[in-house]
């Protein structure tokens, strides 16, 4: 059975435990937390995902990355990354 579920993503670089083959659909600041939210199907395995999020002008190691989305918060600008190796 396939359902969206929401996760938090962790300030800091960190795995999000989610069902195996999730896919994240989007990403975006609720209050001033930012979540991602992926179809996932509920019968799957869990597994360790690492999504983390840079503001723009900021330092990120380019190998194995995969783009999740761009978000807004005020006048700032940030990105949203899943490290896929």
């Amino acid at each position: 059975m396939q359902q969206v579920w929401k996760y938090e993503v962790p300030p800091n670089e960190s795995a999000i435990e989610m069902p195996i083959f999730a896919e994240i659909l989007s990403a975006q600041f609720q209050g001033d937390k930012v979540y991602v939210w992926a179809l996932v199907d509920i019968d799957k395995a869990l597994t360790q995902r690492k999504i983390f999020v840079r503001g723009t002008g900021h330092n990120i190691r380019s190998e194995n990355l995969l783009f999740i989305q761009t978000i807004f918060y005020g006048a700032m600008v940030f990105h949203v990354f899943e490290d896929r190796e």
